[in-house]
């Protein structure tokens, strides 16, 4: 059985993906109009997030994801994970429960296979933003320290 057909590629850079996503566009054709209409109905899709709260939550928040978390930056959206010990359980009930309250989203816990390590992971579009981050594309780290006055009126 072949590798995943997306392995590497892009709607741009595989032949006949391309090609599809061409002559959509040029029909002018929307797959997913309705799908999106609906969503943004109900609620489940979001054209803007909610700016994060600055307050110790935040702040504590922002200390773990720079000792022991990693943000990534992808085409459409970012990656924020924070890992942690299997043993340190409370740890993990913690900073997952802090995830969910910050972003408003469950964020996937797992172990992973080759280590002792768990990790929590959430995908969303603008995360850098309201953590005030950039991201070092090549290296793909989080770069500068968001020390902001809020930050050092709360501690």
């Amino acid at each position: 059985m072949g590798s995943n057909w997306s392995k590497g590629f892009t709607k741009e850079t595989h032949p006949s993906v391309r090609k599809i996503s061409e002559t959509m566009k040029r029909k002018r054709l929307d797959n997913f109009a309705k799908w999106r209409k609906e969503m943004k109905a109900s609620g489940r899709i979001r054209s803007s997030y909610p700016a994060l709260l600055k307050d110790g939550d935040l702040a504590e928040f922002i200390g773990v994801v720079l000792g022991d978390g990693h943000l990534s930056k992808f085409p459409r959206t970012e990656e924020l994970t924070v890992f942690s010990n299997l043993n340190n359980k409370g740890f993990i009930r913690r900073y997952s429960h802090l995830m969910e309250e910050l972003f408003d989203k469950n964020p996937y816990v797992a172990k992973t296979s080759w280590s002792n390590c768990v990790r929590m992971r959430i995908y969303q579009k603008k995360l850098r933003n309201g953590l005030a981050f950039r991201i070092v594309r090549e290296v793909r780290k989080i770069s500068g320290f968001p020390v902001g006055f809020w930050i050092k009126r709360i501690y």
